[in-house]
């Protein structure tokens, strides 16, 4: 059974690769950008990625996301004074699919991606302070478009929460989810 199925998987592939395809198949995409992140307080920050992709088709790619996210969040009082902080880094490597809604030289994409975030975040309150990492799965959800070698791209990072222990006992849920606004570029990828 283990044999049939690899050779149907490999035929499903060499036939998908047998299309005329008017783009490269191979891409590798740089990009940096603006963070934000989800909860109270939200902050911002910036973030730096890098995508390598290939296309099996001209409306599908398919890649691997490496991204790192720096951010800072606040809670600021009434009275101006700063009651809570907290600074976050993030690096995800995250599988990503894109749609390509055109073929011409502008074209709009829309995508998902699964993926493993590596969460490290310093948070303060008035009674005290913690630190934590943790590994959570997330869901990058994506929307931009491609105007020759240059892309834009929004995407908001969907990723579970942390518990972080604040005061002694006191636990703090610390939101992970961030948004990401990104301008970047790519070699290869582009029409052959």
């Amino acid at each position: 059974m283990r044999r049939i199925s690899t050779i149907v998987l490999a035929l499903m592939l060499v036939s998908g690769l047998s299309y005329a395809q008017d783009y490269k198949a191979f891409k590798w995409g740089l990009g940096i950008g603006y963070a934000i992140p989800g909860g109270e307080g939200a902050g911002g920050g910036f973030l730096l990625d890098m995508e390598p992709a290939y296309r099996l088709s001209d409306a599908i790619a398919v890649g691997l996301r490496v991204q790192t996210a720096l951010m800072v969040a606040g809670s600021i009082s009434d009275d101006g004074t700063v009651t809570s902080g907290k600074i976050s880094a993030v690096k995800s490597y995250v599988a990503t699919g894109q749609y390509y809604l055109m073929d011409d030289g502008f074209r709009p994409h829309v995508g998902l991606g699964f993926g493993v975030y590596r969460v490290a975040s310093i948070a303060a309150t008035s009674t005290g302070a913690g630190i934590g990492f943790d590994n959570k799965i997330g869901l990058p959800i994506r929307l931009g478009f491609d105007a020759g070698h240059f892309t834009w791209l929004f995407e908001y990072n969907l990723v579970a929460g942390s518990d972080l222990d604040v005061t002694a006992g006191d636990i703090d849920k610390i939101n992970n989810s961030y948004m990401g606004i990104k301008l970047g570029g790519f070699f290869g990828g582009g029409k052959k």
